[in-house]
């Protein structure tokens, strides 16, 4: 096979790595010179190797200047765990759905709202908001007052009535999770090979508690990775706004990578609250502090909150187990992803599925890289 080599530094000793000598868990294996792996970096087409001219460690720049690096032409990628599986463009929905803007928003505010019509139709709002309100009734024993949010005046949580794992409760939670709008914008911070994490409804009606500043990339050690592993697709049911209760966004928090201190959470100037339309979807990356207002107007605010992760973050709810084998056939192959169905890990005795494992590579690429 035909390699390519360059070399960089004063010396540049040894041949070249042919690429079947390459495996994910051996390293690389340097002939004719006896040389120690430092660095495997690979990409589709190229392998790019750094060796020590001794098993010594670097103590000196003479000894740096015993560095060697090559850059080899892997050929068939399947030998290092991949397949032919290309790596999505994570722009192509973007572009197709004109959401240009909104991910300009997202990169420099953090969150963006996408108006009603945009989303999906307000007949599909008004069956959402139905089957809200029918699990809201069924788990409480309390019918929701609509009107006045009597029945949820006053809750313990500032969030109102939480409703869990409600991707079991009929199909048009299972049309929300795959509304293209959303997963455009989730493929776009995620990668393709994104999961939900969770599905919940809120219902909250008036009270006098807001819910506290944070960021739902929690709980992990600061620096938060400056790439979203978490996103949050809401569906407003209700209009958003101060009086009703509506979320709000300390503009540009995502970049701190941190969860916020007790000052700043206290200090509500900075906070911009979303006014919005019943049906917007309002989206932000998992590392922006946010939080809500207390309702003061009367009636309940609903919405339909949808955070998805990157497959290596633990999810919130776990569905395989869970769904039906007709609930998996109608929704498709993309569907069965999101929930998890295809996994790498925990993997059995047999190994990862290789396939998948390259669908995994392939489709970690965001805007980020």
């Amino acid at each position: 096979m035909a390699a390519r080599r360059a070399g960089f530094g004063r010396r540049c000793a040894g041949s070249l790595v042919p690429a079947d000598t390459v495996h994910p868990s051996a390293g690389a294996t340097l002939t004719p010179v006896t040389s120690s792996p430092l660095m495997l970096v690979t990409n589709s087409n190229y392998l790019l190797v750094f060796v020590y001219a001794s098993d010594d460690v670097l103590a000196s720049p003479r000894d740096m200047e015993e560095r060697s690096m090559q850059v080899v032409e892997a050929g068939s990628v399947t030998r290092l765990w991949r397949n032919d599986i290309g790596a999505p463009d994570p722009l192509r929905d973007i572009v197709r759905f004109a959401l240009e803007k909104n991910i300009a928003e997202l990169d420099a505010n953090g969150f963006t709202v996408v108006s009603p019509e945009r989303v999906a139709s307000p007949d599909f709002i008004a069956e959402l908001k139905a089957a809200m309100l029918r699990v809201a009734e069924a788990r409480s024993g309390v019918k929701p007052d609509t009107e006045s949010g009597a029945s949820h005046r006053n809750l313990p949580n500032p969030a109102g009535q939480h409703l869990y794992s409600l991707l079991e409760e009929g199909e048009i939670f299972e049309r929300a999770m795959v509304n293209e709008i959303v997963l455009a914008l989730m493929d776009y911070l995620l990668g393709v090979n994104c999961l939900i994490s969770s599905m919940t409804g809120m219902l909250k009606g008036p009270g006098n508690v807001q819910l506290d500043l944070h960021a739902d990339a929690a709980p992990m050690p600061p620096p938060l990775p400056a790439y979203a592993v978490g996103a949050n697709a809401t569906f407003a049911i209700t209009e958003y706004s101060r009086e009703n209760g509506s979320v709000c966004f300390w503009p540009g928090s995502h970049k701190f990578c941190r969860q916020p201190m007790r000052e700043e959470r206290e200090n509500t100037a900075q906070l911009v609250p979303i006014e919005a339309p019943a049906g917007s979807l309002i989206v932000w990356h998992g590392n922006t502090w946010h939080g809500a207002f207390a309702r003061s107007a009367p009636g309940l605010r609903m919405n339909l909150i949808m955070f998805f992760c990157r497959p290596f973050m633990q999810r919130q709810e776990m569905y395989c187990d869970r769904l039906s084998a007709g609930v998996l056939r109608r929704n498709g192959p993309r569907f069965s992803r999101l929930v998890g169905m295809d996994q790498v890990f925990p993997m059995g005795r047999e190994g990862p599925n290789r396939e998948n494992f390259a669908r995994l590579n392939a489709g970690a690429a965001t805007q980020w890289g």
